[in-house]
């Protein structure tokens, strides 16, 4: 998990290295923002433990001074440890143990925003549309059950844009939001049927 997420870090420090110059230059139509982000599944069933273990990536152009249209992407982990317990397997068996849970979500696709002012302070409102990919897993013993699905995904946010500095483009970026992935998976006995989340965005803006 480590690995991943300093894989998508780096990513995102790259993207936004290559960038900086382009809007150092008074590109004010473009904007990227991207930083870290905590969440967490609601009523699953199988993890619904709030981690920081997330990141997010968004960009866009402002087809006027105050909707942008643009690209989204998000990667958050969740886990949750569940204690020894006895489970039943198949119809005549059952086993006790204890449980590691995870849940990896990588939504992308399209986005809008919709900010309400231009100055220092951008208040905006906006929507993610498309899709997710999701491994969830159980560890148990020396054995691993997990499963890899797709989804479609929605997720509307609301936030605020801060630029404080007079002579930069740099600013604040923060966010809350909700979003809701279509993916079904069955692990062991646990059963999800669409995953919701709830959380925050807080990072850099460009």
């Amino acid at each position: 998990m480590k690995s991943i997420f300093k894989r998508q870090l780096s990513v995102i420090a790259v993207t936004l290295l290559c960038v900086a110059p382009i809007m150092a230059q008074g590109y004010s139509k473009g904007h990227i923002s991207a930083g870290w982000q905590y969440g967490s599944p609601i009523s699953t069933g199988f993890t619904d433990k709030a981690s920081g273990y997330g990141l997010y990536f968004d960009g866009g152009y402002y087809m006027n001074p105050f909707l942008s249209v643009g690209v989204f992407l998000n990667y958050h982990t969740n886990y949750e440890y569940i204690p020894r317990t006895t489970y039943p397997i198949g119809t005549t068996g059952d086993v006790t143990t204890d449980q590691q849970h995870c849940i990896r979500q990588l939504p992308f696709g399209a986005s809008i925003r919709y900010r309400l002012f231009t100055g220092k302070w951008q208040p905006f409102f906006g929507a993610k549309l498309g899709a997710n990919y999701m491994h969830a897993y159980s560890d148990f013993h020396t054995v691993r059950v997990y499963e890899d699905t797709w989804g479609f995904h929605i997720s509307p946010e609301i936030g605020i844009a801060l630029y404080p500095f007079k002579s930069s483009r740099l600013g604040f970026n923060l966010a809350g939001y909700y979003s809701y992935s279509t993916n079904q998976s069955a692990i062991l006995h646990y059963e999800m049927n669409g995953v919701n989340n709830l959380g925050f965005r807080l990072g850099l803006i460009f």
